[in-house]
């Protein structure tokens, strides 16, 4: 319909919304949807009694219904339950392809045997194709609120910006249009004082681009009382020193729409110092000398949904590349990838309340840099990993908290976070939200050492034979604690599991396959190459990869041994200070390296647990040498080695072998990883 230029009206159009669904006993006619028109009206040139009114009824399955009405008249229509929107247009019946008033309403719930209630808001209508034509229709209907259709592209090269106060603006492009600033510093639009600006409308499919063309301003700023709904389109090309394309104390929602290409010293898309509530779209391409690529926030910044991704903060100190939060940050649900800092917190770096839930994923490749005694909330389940490095400022200890949160979501959750120190070290983050034990390791050297043995007493292990490895590798300083799996695996299937001391003692009731499959989890978690592909039973090991994996058997005899050919690595005889035996366990398994470590460092290697190893199992080996045997290709059962709790002080010796099927656990039976 064509543009006149008359003061409208604001209507107040209440909907009465009757529905019903036949399960319930109704029948399908009896679900309806009234529109009624009528209540007192502001101050306006055009009685409202001279306006006709086409209503359009748009619900599920693409159902459209269009009638008109008359001011004062109600409108009745059949509808089926489900997501309703209604748009209303004012028009002159005598001229009737003149639109004087434009309203919209979303999202009604039409539900069976229920009453609900909206409104509309009607609005001056107009249609522009210049800049002045767009701060003209503002600037003339001060009174009114304005939906404002964009008709064709246009630079605006005005010296002031518009100011939108107490009222709402609603701008939507008929089809694809840019409006670019050239020549003048200041934003495109000012909200302040109760004003409302909308960009974008269900009514029209259009993408409206405001471009900044590099200008060194920000391209809306939104005031203390202010609101900006961003529906669709794109903020571009703002070069402001305090904020990129938005600058906001009041409220900004952003439901759909892209923010990008934009840049400032802190802020490079947004700077939010009042409520910026994230529903949609995407923050990406921005950049920030100091802090905050996508997003600067020191207010209330709610994410939840969305993407902030591929934005930079790129000074010699240059901190969150996605978001810097000195404020509170609630992150309910979207995804934060691909940004990146010269210095820290590529992803999110928090200074103030980070609360996270919900399906929010931080990848892996993005870090989360906690400032000093700060930490991440978790305030319900995790529906996804959040995968994030974490990073934090500050000393360090075993007991430094990271995470916070009610004890059952710290122990559902805990798992989904890795955490770094040093740029060297990871660490597990335990069910208290604490810094557990690293997963230490110890370096093992390349060496030639005899493996097995032709002593009776040493079973399953003869010949004795030459192996070389001619790779080293770092093996776990101790075997996998309970404390260990549960922060990986998310669960502690151990049989020794009470008491005070239960997190560090072995993990056992694994079986060889859980264990396979804790390697490559741990993996995940550390940003490592997973060794094993897993299909059911079948486990296939790529021994190029850099992630955790079990030791083949060679590998664990020659740490177990260190250099030594005694039947214990410590000695001809069994010391107890160095192994939990059945002589001394009490029939139960006891925290690990609690005894004396081997000459190389590494503890438990003779009882407490027995260990599983990679290699399918043979009754003997073969007398000749072998160079980093990994074992036969196939099998019907895995090898075990180190002996445990149970075990006599026999079965503790360095090269006896037993065996277990893969699928198989026992409170006996746990592991230690190792890795490139």
């Amino acid at each position: 319909m064509k543009n006149r230029n008359f003061i409208i009206l604001l209507a107040a159009i209440s909907l009465f919304i009757f529905a019903c669904f036949s399960p319930m006993g109704y029948k399908s006619e009896d679900t309806t949807l009234s529109v009624g028109f009528g209540g007192s009206l502001p101050r306006s040139a055009i009685n409202p009694a001279d306006l006709q009114y086409e209503i359009t009824f748009s619900g599920p399955g693409g159902r459209i219904i269009t009638e008109t009405a008359n001011y004062g008249e109600t409108k009745t229509v059949q509808v089926v339950p489900g997501t309703w929107s209604i748009s209303v247009e004012a028009f002159d019946p005598t001229d009737p392809e003149v639109t004087q008033a434009i309203g919209e309403a979303y999202n009604i719930d039409v539900r069976a045997g229920r009453q609900n209630n909206a409104a509309i808001k009607m609005a001056v209508y107009r249609e522009v194709t210049t800049w002045a034509g767009l701060e003209s229709v503002i600037n003339d209907n001060e009174l009114f609120d304005v939906f404002i259709v964009i008709k064709d592209s246009f630079a605006g090269n005005a010296t002031s910006m518009i100011s939108i106060l107490n009222r709402t603006v609603t701008i939507a492009p008929e089809s694809n249009s840019t409006i670019t600033r050239i020549g003048f510093t200041n934003p495109f639009f000012s909200v302040q004082n109760n004003g409302h600006l909308i960009i974008g409308s269900a009514k029209y499919s259009g993408n409206l681009t405001l471009n900044g063309d590099g200008v060194y301003a920000r391209i809306i700023n939104i005031g203390d009382f202010g609101i900006f709904s961003m529906n669709g389109g794109v903020i571009s090309g703002s070069n402001s020193p305090d904020s990129g394309g938005i600058a906001n104390t009041g409220t900004f929602i952003m439901n759909n729409g892209t923010i990008s290409g934009n840049s400032s010293d802190m802020g490079g898309g947004v700077a939010n110092g009042g409520t910026f509530i994230m529903n949609g779209g995407t923050i990406s391409g921005n950049g920030s000398l100091m802090g905050g690529g996508a997003v600067y926030n020191y207010g209330t910044f709610i994410m939840n949904s969305g993407e902030i991704s591929g934005n930079s903060s790129t000074w010699l100190y240059g901190f969150g590349g996605g978001i810097h939060n000195s404020g509170t940050f609630t992150m309910n649900g979207g995804t934060i990838s691909g940004n990146s800092a010269t210095d820290v917190g590529s992803g999110v770096n928090n200074d103030g309340v980070f609360n996270i839930s919900g399906s929010a994923f931080i990848h892996k490749n993005n870090e989360v840099y906690l400032a000093a005694n700060r930490t991440i909330n978790i305030t319900g389940n995790l529906s996804a990993p959040v995968a994030a490095t974490i990073r934090r400022d500050g000393g360090y200890t075993l007991d430094t908290q990271v995470l916070s949160g009610s004890t059952s979501l710290l122990s559902a959750n805990s798992s989904r976070f890795r955490f770094f120190v040093n740029d060297v070290h990871l660490q597990i983050i335990n069910n208290a939200g604490k810094l557990s034990r690293i997963i230490e390791t110890v370096r093992i050297n390349p060496g030639t050492f005899t493996r097995g043995s032709d002593d009776p007493l040493d079973n399953r292990a003869q010949p004795a034979h030459q192996v070389t490895l001619t790779q080293g590798f770092y093996m776990g300083k101790y075997q996998v604690t309970q404390e260990q799996y549960q922060a990986v695996m998310g669960s502690n299937p151990s049989y020794f599991n009470d008491g005070a001391v239960a997190p560090n003692r072995p993990v056992e009731m694994v079986s060889w396959l859980n264990a396979v499959t804790f390697c490559n989890i741990l993996s995940e978690i550390e940003g490592l190459v997973p060794v094993y592909t897993i299909a059911g039973t079948n486990v296939t090991p790529n021994w190029n990869a850099t992630g955790y994996r079990l030791p083949t058997e060679a590998e664990w005899e020659y740490a177990c041994r260190a250099g030594t050919t005694t039947p214990w690595s410590h000695n001809e005889a069994l010391h107890d200070n160095y192994a939990w035996y059945r002589d001394n366990s009490d029939n139960t398994t006891h925290p690990v390296g609690t005894k004396q470590a081997n000459l190389w460092g590494l503890y438990d290697m003779h009882g407490n647990i027995n260990e599983w190893c990679w290699d399918w199992f043979v009754v003997s080996y073969t007398e000749n040498a072998q160079t980093n045997p990994t074992g036969p290709a196939s099998g019907e059962s895995r090898v075990i080695r180190g002996g445990s709790w149970y075990s006599t002080g026999q079965g503790l010796r360095s090269a006896i072998r037993v065996s277990g099927l893969p699928t198989y656990g026992s409170d006996v039976i746990g592991f230690r990883v190792v890795r490139p």
